[in-house]
């Protein structure tokens, strides 16, 4: 898998004079879809491939890596059009870095900088604005939106990413469907094929959960369905899923 991350912030800069106008009209919840979509023929944001071959292949197991969280200013400050740049730049980085990744962390980990534990309509007009002015694409897995990096291939993807600290752990309703059925996958290779609650409960351990519950089952079973029905896992005449592959 390649992974991308974004190089030049120097096109952040270059947004123009109107900016100020953009994030004014987002507070105000006026219609600036026209205006954002001519900022993005003018942005040529770069992405750097970095070389993954050196990766070992019997796992599909990577380390999850996080942006470090700063403070960039106080929550009165996020409303402000200064804050604009400071905002898409850490938007950026976060893709960068985290994708594939829930919009809803995405948004956290922003309003995180300014200080804002709960957001409302306001600020998250704010955030939708400017991921609009982001190269991006999102899935969406039963209702929770993923965003990913322009050139990443759900179809393609095929790790599963584990954080290494307790405090960097996601909560499973954060992670894409396509990244839970990579670690089915890898159980299915070392356990062999099992029932759907077995399976559930050993994908789950794979992203440091030792306990499963409503939230668990639901979205681990959700990505196992999925796959069921897309042909990617079989299940026999005793009930044991399998990896078709």
């Amino acid at each position: 898998m390649t992974a991308f991350c974004i190089t030049n912030y120097d096109a952040i800069c270059n947004l123009g004079n109107n900016i100020d106008e953009i994030f004014e009209n987002a507070i105000s919840g006026k219609n600036t879809k026209q205006k954002i979509s001519e900022q993005n023929k003018t942005q040529n944001l770069e992405f750097e491939k970095i070389d993954t071959s050196t990766q070992i292949e019997q796992t599909r197991q990577r380390k999850y890596e996080t942006v470090d969280s700063q403070i960039l200013g106080s929550s009165e400050s996020f409303y402000t059009a200064a804050a604009g740049v400071e905002i898409q730049k850490l938007m950026f980085k976060i893709i960068s870095v985290q994708a594939p990744i829930s919009k809803k962390a995405l948004y956290k980990s922003v309003f995180s900088a300014y200080g804002i534990s709960r957001s409302g309509n306001r600020a998250e007009a704010i955030l939708d604005r400017v991921l609009g002015r982001i190269m991006h694409f999102e899935t969406s897995d039963n209702g929770v939106l993923f965003v990913w990096q322009p050139e990443q291939k759900p179809d393609e993807y095929n790790v599963y990413r584990v954080s290494e600290q307790n405090e960097n752990r996601r909560n499973i309703d954060d992670i894409s469907s396509k990244e839970i059925l990579n670690a089915v996958i890898q159980v299915l290779s070392e356990q062999g094929g099992m029932q759907k609650s077995d399976l559930i409960k050993e994908s789950a351990k794979k992203f440091g959960f030792t306990r499963t519950g409503t939230l668990i089952d639901t979205t681990v079973g959700f990505a196992v369905d999925n796959a069921i029905k897309n042909g990617k896992l079989v299940v026999s005449q005793d009930g044991k899923i399998t990896d078709k592959t």
